[in-house]
């Protein structure tokens, strides 16, 4: 006779589990590496809660400078296409001017599309 230590551990949420329990005798010091060892674990998953919202943290934050390099590419873009049709039309190059107002139009559609599936993908989720 003396302590008994049980230990059960399940992480299934949606249906009933079924365990089976057996008992031995351990030798006198297994007890307390099993509890020291059930200790950590206890710790580590505490921590790795913590590292789980620091890495949605930092994803988030990402996702927010990925979107604002996008938006400040698009918009330099535009203003390079918009200056090369304003070149063109100095120059009296309609062809030049022409084909890159037609540029133009396309990225804004580009991005009006993008822009939509976005937002699509949002409502989705949501």
């Amino acid at each position: 006779a003396g302590e008994v230590l049980v230990a059960v551990q399940g992480d299934n949420f949606f249906r009933d589990v079924k365990y089976t329990i057996s008992f031995s005798l351990c030798k006198p010091n297994a007890k307390e590496s099993i509890v020291a060892v059930e200790e950590c674990l206890a710790e580590k998953q505490s921590s790795l809660a913590k590292l789980e919202q620091e890495y949605w943290d930092a994803k988030e934050r990402y996702e927010k400078i990925l979107f604002r390099i996008e938006q400040e590419t698009d918009q330099v873009d535009a203003k390079l296409l918009e200056r090369e049709a304003l070149y063109a039309s100095m120059a009296g190059d309609d062809v030049m001017e022409g084909g890159a107002i037609q540029a133009l139009r396309k990225k804004e559609e580009a991005r009006a599309k993008a822009q939509a599936k976005k937002e699509q993908k949002e409502a989705a989720r949501a």
